[in-house]
């Protein structure tokens, strides 16, 4: 009787393994990249960031729909993505800002169904911070068109002494 209850409860957990939910969870640290720079007046305004953020489905299944959700204090972004078993996918999100400070955000997944119960197999979280480069550290900028009035005074100038040598 010990026997036949220790292999059903091996086949009742292989069984369970087998037939878990969807196994998905963030890769390593969400990357970002600056892609663009407002600034206006010398000072800067805004500020526009690429965000990567890499799932992987370590499950036997595919895994049903899941939203990839990144959230700062003010708004959130969606994603809607699936994963093949064994597989991994870069989710990438455009990201603005115009607060000119560091930046908490956070990535979370669950399943889109809201039907579905989560857990720690088909959901979870990561946050990262996002430095932002301050106006302080932006190279000096040059005022339009400064140029062109030492350019226009020069030509002046020139034409003042050939009028004055004459």
């Amino acid at each position: 009787m010990l026997i036949i209850s220790n292999l059903f409860s091996i086949v009742t957990l292989d069984t369970c393994k087998a037939v878990d939910q969807e196994g998905v969870y963030i890769v390593g640290e969400p990357t970002y990249q600056l892609k663009n720079s407002i600034v206006k007046n010398d000072r800067l305004i805004g500020q526009t960031y690429q965000i990567n953020v890499t799932l992987y489905n370590n499950g036997y299944i595919k895994s049903k729909e899941f939203t990839v959700n990144l959230k700062d204090e003010d708004r959130s972004l969606n994603k809607n993505i699936s994963l093949e078993p064994g597989k991994s996918k870069i989710v990438t999100f455009t990201w603005s800002t115009v607060k000119i400070k560091n930046q908490r955000l956070i990535i979370y997944f669950y399943p889109s169904d809201l039907d579905v119960i989560k857990t720690k197999y088909n959901s979870g979280s990561k946050s990262f911070t996002i430095k932002i480069k301050n106006d302080k550290e932006l190279p000096a900028a040059s005022t339009p068109g400064f140029e062109i009035i030492i350019v226009l005074t020069a030509i002046f100038i020139a034409i003042l002494r050939k009028k004055i040598i004459k």
